[in-house]
């Protein structure tokens, strides 16, 4: 069967796509499962016949078009059929174009033929399973929490990460008061988000921090080191660990693909150093009011943009050849080979942006990392007026960073969710009169929730849909700010589920989207 007659085929599957209707009622378009059979030879003989770098995107395109055209309308994904996930583009990597990398562009540019790709029929489906895990979903989120806190140097933190919807759990962080050569007095915290695998994220965790502090900026300084000389140092560690990484992979014959962005701060007794690498955040709380936020390092970015078209490559609908989120990473190997330029003039950077900050005893107040996930779904100031609203009815740090996740959950965020909450001294402390306001909203929206199940009467139980959005109709006193309605889900759905015994747990527990 030629390639045409396969696409062929693959449009009459896809003109039949079967409706059936959801759980939410309503008709929603199905895809047929077979369609990812017709188009998985489609995809080998692509690839190992290694036709132009193009024709693999365009195939990749082409699926996307087909489902936008058949499913514009779709309140819920497309199920791809029993036992699998839901691709979507929300994913720092977009698949389809993650195999044109550098070494191709560079024989193209030199005027030769594109090389052979290398490897097994084993390698090939290896790339195929990657192609269709990499930004899936699961039918519902996965809400368990990892969680840890500490203090010291005067600071106190606290940490959440819940894997959400996504099929693996990409994130890391790091946090740790006291490094070594002598700056006991200094902290390190830092989110890693992952992309394409979780191998970058983890090994970055482990290993960052030594890289930084074992470089010439830092060793032998005795904890007196000038601020260039920890900016310096900052950035050198990223670089090492970079290029350390890019050995690791190249001796395991290219297996890693995946990268990871990373936002961190270094905390030492005079100064806030910020770390930035992607599109990650971090912030500084201070006077109840956002002092200092990174910027998140994108493709469309003036600069950004400059460097990778530099190095051979373009933007497109807002990604690295249309495939990557971001321009600046660690790992991500396949985005830096184009020859004759450094580790930086690549078309994704290792290098991270550092920022200092002399530190205010009186004024600074907290400082928020987290991971796109939970920016996505909130703003600066949003979160930190948030997390000013917790602080003023709890000390538990961990706590308050389970409620950031479940509420930007809540809120609609599809992605894994990471935050670190660093607190300082004059970090807002707990207030009686705010306690006594939240547990006063808690018992109104529980006697709201009663209310509305009463009203059905005979009708029977409404569902947990209806119950969110008759109370988003309201005007409802003391919700926290940034968190609105969202932020009480747990405590509307606690009360729900008591009433309701005999709920659907399928439908009730992961009825997010289409919440409002």
């Amino acid at each position: 069967m030629t390639l045409r007659e396969t696409l062929s085929g693959a449009r009459t599957q896809a003109r039949g796509a079967s409706r059936r209707p959801s759980k939410r009622g309503g008709g929603v378009a199905k895809l047929n499962p077979s369609f990812p059979e017709l188009v998985r030879p489609i995809l080998c003989v692509s690839s190992y016949l290694s036709l132009s770098f193009i024709h693999f995107p365009v195939l990749c395109h082409f699926c996307h078009i087909r489902r936008v055209l058949l499913f514009p309308f779709s309140s819920v994904p497309p199920v791809w059929g029993e036992g699998q996930v839901d691709q979507r583009n929300e994913s720092s990597v977009s698949p389809g174009l993650r195999d044109a990398p550098c070494h191709r562009l560079n024989a193209l540019k030199k005027g030769g033929q594109e090389p052979l790709l290398s490897g097994s029929l084993r390698t090939q489906s290896s790339r195929y399973k990657e192609f269709i895990n990499m930004g899936a979903f699961l039918d519902k989120p996965k809400m368990e929490k990892h969680n840890a806190h500490g203090q010291g140097n005067e600071l106190r933190y606290g940490l959440s990460s819940m894997q959400g919807w996504r099929v693996e759990m990409e994130d890391a962080h790091t946090a740790v008061i006291g490094l070594p050569n002598g700056l006991d007095a200094w902290s390190f915290f830092a989110v890693y988000d992952g992309h394409a695998g979780s191998q970058v994220a983890k090994y970055c965790c482990e290993h960052l921090l030594d890289h930084i502090t074992s470089n010439q900026d830092f060793k032998g300084t005795d904890g007196h080191l000038s601020v260039w000389s920890v900016k310096n140092g900052i950035r050198t560690g990223f670089l090492q660990i970079d290029e350390h990484m890019r050995v690791i992979s190249e001796k395991k014959h290219g297996a890693d693909r995946s990268g990871s962005t990373a936002v961190g701060v270094m905390l030492s007794p005079t100064h806030i150093y910020f770390i930035n690498c992607g599109d990650s955040r971090g912030l500084l709380c201070r006077n109840k009011k956002v002092h200092f936020f990174t910027q998140d390092h994108k493709p469309s970015n003036p600069l950004e943009k400059e460097r990778i078209q530099n190095a051979g490559g373009s933007v497109m609908i807002q990604r690295v050849n249309g495939s990557l989120a971001v321009s600046r990473a660690l790992g991500d190997f396949d985005y830096k080979c184009v020859h004759g330029k450094g580790p930086t003039e690549q078309l994704v950077s290792p290098e991270p942006e550092v920022y200092e900050i002399e530190r205010s005893e009186e004024d600074d107040q907290f400082i928020i990392l987290a991971c796109d996930g939970i920016w996505d779904v909130m703003g600066n100031e949003e979160l930190c007026d948030f997390v000013w609203s917790r602080l003023e009815v709890t000390d538990d740090l961990e706590r308050v960073c389970n409620e950031i996740v479940d509420t930007c959950l809540y809120k609609g965020s599809r992605d894994n969710m990471s935050v670190v909450l660093i607190c300082f001294p004059s970090a807002p402390k707990v207030l009686p009169e705010a306690v006594k306001r939240e547990a006063e909203l808690d018992k109104y929206l529980e006697g709201r929730v009663e209310d509305i199940i009463k009203k059905q009467g005979e009708e029977g139980v409404p569902d947990l849909v209806h119950v969110m959005r008759t109370l988003a109709s309201e005007t409802i006193p003391n919700l926290p700010p940034g968190g609105e309605l969202a932020s009480k889900r747990s405590v509307i759905e606690a009360v729900y589920n008591r009433l309701n015994p005999y709920r659907n747990d399928d439908t009730d527990s992961a009825s997010t989207d289409d919440m409002w």
